[in-house]
């Protein structure tokens, strides 16, 4: 499996901060603070797609000859 596979790659990850991020999650979402939910939540994904990216090695492109 593709996901398996690539958390396999990725290894370990300290989320430690998940829960505080998810606790003002759902105070903007019960609150109706549709755009201040909206904001924490693109935040924490922009901080976990930058943290995974960081960990991946990228192929070596192939040269054309």
């Amino acid at each position: 499996d593709i996901m398996v596979r690539f958390i396999q790659t990725l290894g370990p990850y300290d989320n430690t901060h998940v829960t505080q991020s998810r606790k003002r999650f759902m105070k903007h979402f019960a609150a109706r603070e549709v755009d201040a939910a909206v904001e924490e939540m693109e935040t924490w994904l922009k901080k976990l797609e930058k943290e995974y990216l960081s960990r991946v090695t990228l192929p070596t492109p192939i040269e054309k000859k």
